[in-house]
This record gives structure tokens, C-alpha cells and sequence, in this order.
């Protein structure tokens, strides 16, 4: 049995990752005693807190757990709060983009993507410039699993929320030669019209409709 107090910060990380939501709470409350905040906020970082969203509501630790690390400063927990606001379109918007945008700052992807990925579903006036922007980060920055995952994680946080959908159609033209009819460009009428479909899509202007379109229209059972 592993004494997990005793696994070191490099290992505990590569660990944690492998435990469903529960029993990666436990193991991390037991290996944290004696850990500087410092030290416990350094192993969180190096996974993947998203892939818990989906417990949300339902289970009892995730909400104590999401505020301790957010305490601790770690980037994906201070990051759900104003993604699962925005997916959801409760709270104040303007405070949910000041954080998005801070994190965005500090170097945090997901971050970036989703705030200026709901800049353009919230029909912001900067809208153009956040399309450019998501362009730009798909293009020269995000591999389409990244982009995926993403897109998957934003379908977790308005799970339960799809009455309140944002609409495809009230999004600008993001790629003109999609609107033009040309061959190969993503076409919401035609194919492909799922976020799995995205390595087929070459256009990186058509990658972000495709992931406007996906987020709006398709649901998912988690």
C-alpha cells in the first residue's frame, strides 16, 4: 500500500493523475500535511483539474477541494468559477472576464481560449479582435486534442443549462471563404459538424466555427 505522505512532489503529480475525483482528493488531503502551500499549489498545476468538472454538484468534496486550491493561486480552479458563470450565463459577466482575462495574463490557456471564446458568443464589441485572437491560438499555439478536450470541458460546465444555449447563428463570419460555399471549409450545413471532426478541418478559421458551432448546438452525456 502506498504511504502517500511520503511520495515526493515529482511522482505525487504523475500519481494523483491516474485516480478518479475521490480518491484523488483523498490522496492529495494525506500527502499535503507537512507540504508548504507553495509546493502543494506546484503539484496541482501539473495536472489536469477540468477533467473533474464533471463531478461538479454531485460530489460532496469537489467544491471544498476547487476553494482550497484556488487559495493556493492554482490556475485551473480559479478558472471554473468564471468559465462555469459565463457557460451558464449566471452571475456578473464583466467580473467573469476580468478573471478569465487576469488568469489569460498569467499564461493560462484555457483561459485565453475561453475568454475570447465567449467574448464572440456574448457579442462583445471587441468580438472581431477575439476571433483573431482564437484564430491565432489555434493556429500557432493548440494542437486539435488540446482544442478538443476544451471544447468538451466547456460542454461539462453547462451541462444541466442547455435551455440557455447561446446561439450559433448570432455568431460574425469567422472564415470567408467557409461563407463563399468553397470546398473543405467548415459548412454548418454539411460536414462535419462534431468537435471530434476537428483534424479534418485544415482551415484554422474554420476550426473556430467549428468549436462555436459544437459548444451551441451538440449535447453530450457525460
Amino acid at each position: 500500500m502506498v504511504n502517500f505522505e511520503d511520495v515526493p512532489p515529482f511522482m505525487i503529480s504523475i500519481l494523483l493523475q491516474q485516480f478518479n475525483f475521490e480518491d484523488f482528493a483523498n490522496a492529495f488531503r494525506i500527502w499535503k500535511n507537512g507540504k508548504s502551500h507553495l509546493t502543494q499549489a506546484h503539484v496541482l498545476e501539473e495536472i489536469d483539474l477540468c477533467k473533474f468538472f464533471k463531478v461538479g454538484e454531485w460530489n460532496s468534496q469537489f467544491e471544498p477541494f476547487m476553494n482550497y486550491a484556488s487559495n493556493l493561486g492554482v490556475h485551473d480552479a480559479l478558472f471554473y468559477l468564471p468559465a462555469w458563470h459565463l457557460a451558464r450565463k449566471t452571475g456578473e459577466k464583466d467580473d467573469a472576464f476580468f478573471i478569465l482575462h487576469s488568469l489569460s495574463e498569467e499564461g493560462h490557456f484555457k483561459s485565453k481560449l475561453s475568454y475570447h471564446f465567449f467574448k464572440i458568443l456574448y457579442g462583445e464589441h471587441e468580438a472581431d479582435h477575439s476571433i483573431n485572437k482564437l484564430v491565432e491560438l489555434i493556429q500557432e499555439y493548440c494542437g486539435d486534442a488540446f482544442v478538443r478536450k476544451w471544447i468538451m470541458d466547456m460542454h461539462v460546465l453547462k451541462r444541466g443549462w442547455e435551455h440557455i444555449n447561446h446561439d450559433y447563428k448570432s455568431v460574425p463570419t469567422i472564415c470567408s471563404s467557409a461563407e463563399k460555399g468553397y470546398e473543405e471549409h467548415f459548412n454548418s450545413l454539411s460536414w462535419p459538424r462534431r468537435i471530434d471532426d476537428i483534424e479534418s478541418i485544415k482551415c484554422a478559421r474554420c476550426k473556430v466555427s467549428l468549436t462555436m458551432y459544437d459548444y451551441c448546438n451538440n449535447n453530450y452525456d457525460f
